[in-house]
């Protein structure tokens, strides 16, 4: 649907191409990862909005069951696989390319790290202690969407 009214609206042309693009491999250091495996999140009855809400309201503060809460320089996750920790992960350390787990990690944590203040190459070395895991350099082939050429929309609805 999205590339469909980006083409209709805005005449963007895209082409698909495969890129090598330097990324960080989320890997277990010596010694192995600190977290502490628990069982998955339950699933809440009704609207899980309202769950969560009820969940945030009887537990402030903390994370809710497959989140992350980040607050002040803390972050902490309940239950969460770490595939979906990776982004919040790579965000806080400050990295400075796309973050792909490769921890072997295949259960549901609970763990947290400290948000470092600096802003330099020693944030991601801060996380990875605080982990037990490490920024592994390398390079992934993926799938990059290329814009060719891209209108500006007229202003009468057309």
């Amino acid at each position: 649907m999205m590339p469909r009214l980006l083409a209709e609206r805005f005449h963007v042309k895209l082409r698909v191409e495969m890129r090598d693009t330097p990324v960080y491999a989320l890997v277990q250091a010596k010694g192995g990862a600190h977290v502490k495996e628990v069982p998955a999140p339950v699933p809440s009855d009704g609207d899980p909005m309202e769950a969560r809400a009820k969940w945030m309201a009887d537990n402030p503060g903390k994370a809710v069951p497959g989140g992350m809460a980040c607050s002040g320089d803390k972050c902490t996750a309940n239950a969460v696989r770490m595939s979906a920790a990776a982004g919040q992960i790579a965000a806080s350390s400050r990295a400075d390319r796309m973050v792909i787990d490769d921890t072997g990690l295949k259960g549901y944590y609970d763990f947290s790290f400290t948000i470092p203040n600096n802003q330099d190459e020693s944030a991601m070395s801060e996380v990875e202690e605080d982990l037990g895991m490490k920024f592994e350099p390398r390079t992934l082939t993926i799938k990059t969407y290329v814009i060719e050429s891209a209108e500006k929309p007229s202003l009468d609805g057309a």
